[in-house]
């Protein structure tokens, strides 16, 4: 499986992005949005998460490069 990582939650891409890779599974086991990480508001980035089942919210963007295989800036 390929583990994607989100960068920015501000915009409405980070919930349409993460939605259709883990709850519409559009890539079925292939792809999945592992983790997000955002500079910006850190309530946002905790909902985006919760909502579509992100399981890593990364403290910083090193620790989101290191734990996906490919990255979506947002």
């Amino acid at each position: 499986m390929i583990r994607i990582g989100l960068v920015g939650s501000a915009s409405v891409r980070a919930d349409i992005f993460s939605r259709l890779l883990n709850v519409g599974q559009v890539a079925g086991d292939r792809a999945r949005v592992t983790a997000i990480w955002s500079s910006a508001d850190p309530e946002r980035t905790e909902a985006v998460a919760r909502a579509n089942g992100i399981a890593e919210v990364a403290r910083s963007l090193h620790h989101l490069v290191d734990q996906v295989d490919a990255a979506i800036i947002v």
